[in-house]
């Protein structure tokens, strides 16, 4: 956004809290970073807080133009001979090789595209973002039926690409408000905590969460994650589709996402019980890319069959695992699978 610093106005990172430096830093670093990873496509979106259509006032309210178009010339400049051109590539044509071959490593999605690049062949529309919003922790029941329906469903993604567009799924959460009060008030207003417990459980829809208000977003979404990976897991044994992209909270080493109940800040290197359990969502993200990757090679691929053993190898460090824990929320073989009944309804709303 584009907001002031101890009266010095410029563009920052927002969401709910503002960055300590400008956002024109954190691009320079991601600049660092894809120099030194020569064989890696990034995607980035620009927008007020994932709005994909609006513009003007209605995405970026009281910026002129002309910062809009200063602060594109400056990411121009820092990603200069890495973005994606869409005089040369298409986004649902060009192959990841092609890409890596052009440097065309850097696919940039904007809000008020026209405003903001002046309609620059160098970005994309946000609009042509399919962005699909998980249901919230607090009807987990709802939230589950509509994972599986969104991954078993291929026609979805078939879709997405056949009119240009970029799937993007969220898979993560945020606060309630009864959990924010409550929580606030067992921290601050120590006084008829069981009341206040009770209300906070009362939130989240959860079975056996009965003394327990999670204290804080980070509680929040482990708990989520505890969820998503099951239904990730599902979808990557079943073959079903993943989107172009998810975007999730909590992610923790070796790109797993925490499932267990320790915060990751700080980061943790041990824990015992299920503090720090975690399941492996970038490998199991790679294997099934590997998969769809191979489909049309030899079944006896060397290749294929040894990125294939190596990234079970790397599941198996972090597998999906239950467990229960009646007092945060995590249990077993929890929500159950819906009738296929069900899932018909939950795919003709979601469609």
């Amino acid at each position: 956004m584009w907001t002031s610093s101890d009266s010095k106005w410029d563009w920052y990172c927002l969401h709910f809290m503002q960055s300590n430096q400008k956002a024109i830093e954190y691009l320079k670093l991601i600049r660092e970073w894809m120099d030194q990873h020569p064989n890696e496509i990034v995607v980035m979106w620009f927008s007020k807080h994932g709005d994909e259509c609006a513009v003007g006032q209605a995405q970026y309210p009281d910026v002129p133009q002309e910062h809009k178009m200063e602060f594109w010339n400056q990411i121009l400049q820092v990603f200069d001979g890495l973005l994606f051109n869409t005089t040369v590539s298409q986004l649902n044509q060009t192959s990841i090789g092609d890409l890596i071959q052009r440097n065309h490593r850097l696919v940039l999605f904007a809000a008020d595209y026209v405003e903001f690049t002046s309609a620059s062949p160098l970005a994309l529309d946000s609009c042509l973002i399919e962005n699909w919003h998980n249901e919230s922790i607090t009807d987990e029941q709802k939230n589950f039926d509509f994972q599986l329906c969104t991954f078993s469903n291929s026609s979805i993604r078939a879709d997405a690409k056949a009119n240009s567009r970029f799937f993007l799924l969220s898979m993560a959460s945020s606060s309630p408000s009864d959990q924010l009060k409550n929580a606030f008030e067992i921290k601050y207003l120590p006084f008829d905590v069981d009341s206040r417990i009770a209300e906070c459980d009362g939130a989240f829809n959860v079975p056996n969460i009965t003394m327990w208000c999670p204290p804080t977003l980070m509680d929040i979404s482990l708990l989520t994650n505890y969820y998503a990976q099951r239904t990730i897991e599902f979808a990557f044994e079943n073959n079903w589709t993943f989107p172009n992209a998810f975007y999730i909270d909590a992610i923790d080493v070796n790109g797993t996402i925490r499932t267990g109940t320790d915060p990751i800040n700080p980061l943790s290197a041990t824990g015992s019980n299920h503090d720090i359990t975690a399941y492996a969502f970038v490998d199991t993200i790679l294997a099934y890319n590997v998969r769809i990757g191979c489909a049309s090679l030899d079944s006896r691929n060397d290749d294929c069959q040894k990125l294939t053993d190596i990234l079970e190898q790397r599941r198996a460090v972090y597998p999906y695992t239950q467990w229960s824990d009646t007092v945060c929320g995590r249990n077993v073989d929890w929500p159950p699978f819906p009738t296929n009944t069900k899932m018909e309804t939950e795919l003709k709303r979601i469609v």
